[in-house]
């Protein structure tokens, strides 16, 4: 198992001190090169091999500035420059925005007081370069200072990315009439959100944290949806509460394996579109009755009118009678 940053880190200061000693003894005993060779083939293998980035600096003028003497090849892709580029030139040369960011004070403090500082996650750029970057400084006993860094541009963005979209989810499923709500797969509301929440005296969040299982405990027709969502199926149904009237949708919400992790849900209050279908229900009833009364008294009428029409055509046949009579009786 590879080793932890930290413990890389711990390594590498050890063994820089050791260079920075058996330099010193150098200059007295020669006879020390082969030791100081091994350390050193040592050092630059760790320097090489590790994940972070790696820069060692040499002060000048009492640290008005820096000049980088080493460079390891992880700080040359993040930084997209080459090593045998910056070696031996200043800092402020090659980032020009060092002294903005804020570490140039950091390396000036640590040649100073020799102790070493972490320097949090900040956004270094200039004109070539712009990114995340976290910062640990040390001074060695050679007086150089090292700082081991993390390129945290990715993560940051992806950060970023992300609460902005949690930011404009917030916005909408705020402003919106309707009722947004997520339940974890254990039934916990995690999000409850919606101006339509008003209509059933909720405040946005206040069932955040409570079980949805004890929530709608009265509501059998609800919890057999929620049930069918956290079992992967999508459901939907009119349901009632208080007054009110919804369109509850509910779908599973899925991890990137497949596995259901909670649900999404989604209720539409439906109030007035029930009240106006019940108006015009009642309407309807109204008018089939009006025409049920109507079409029986268009048979009470049709019924007298058939009478008379018999009377009338009985008087015609009486009077015809009685005419055939008197022409029969003025002819003898």
């Amino acid at each position: 198992m590879g080793k932890s940053n930290e413990e890389l880190l711990t390594e590498i200061a050890q063994l820089q001190a050791k260079i920075a000693e058996l330099e010193k003894s150098d200059r007295e005993h020669k006879n020390n090169d082969n030791a100081l060779k091994e350390i050193e083939e040592r050092y630059k293998g760790i320097i090489e091999s590790t994940a972070i980035c790696v820069a060692v600096y040499k002060p000048i003028d009492n640290g008005k500035n820096f000049i980088i003497v080493d460079f390891n090849h992880v700080a040359e892709k993040v930084e997209n420059i080459s090593k045998n580029e910056i070696v031996g030139r200043k800092v402020t040369e090659v980032f020009p925005g060092v002294v903005e960011f804020g570490i140039f004070r950091v390396f000036q403090n640590v040649l100073k007081t020799g102790n070493p500082e972490h320097f949090p996650v900040s956004v270094y750029k200039d004109e070539r370069i712009q990114g995340y970057r976290k910062n640990y400084v040390y001074k060695l006993t050679s007086g150089e200072i090292v700082a081991v860094y993390q390129d945290l541009t990715e993560g940051k963005q992806v950060e970023e990315a992300l609460s902005k979209s949690e930011q404009k989810f917030k916005m909408l499923v705020t402003n919106i009439e309707e009722i947004i709500y997520l339940v974890d797969k254990n039934g916990i509301f995690t999000v409850s959100e919606g101006k339509g929440l008003e209509k059933i005296g909720l405040k946005p969040g206040q069932v955040v944290g409570q079980s949805v299982f004890d929530f709608y405990k009265d509501f059998p027709d609800i919890l057999e949806g929620i049930h069918t969502a956290l079992n992967g199926e999508t459901n939907s149904m009119e349901v009632q509460i208080g007054p009110n009237h919804f369109t509850n949708w509910s779908t599973p919400h899925f991890n990137p394996e497949g596995d259901v992790i909670g649900l999404i849900g989604l209720a539409i209050n439906i109030t007035d579109r029930k009240k106006a279908e019940n108006e015009l229900k009642k309407h309807r009833e109204q008018l089939e009755d009006l025409v049920k009364e109507r079409t029986k008294d268009l048979a009470a009428k049709n019924k007298e009118l058939d009478n008379a029409m018999k009377v009338f055509v009985g008087r015609e046949l009486t009077i015809r009678n009685l005419q055939e009579r008197i022409r029969a009786l003025e002819g003898k």
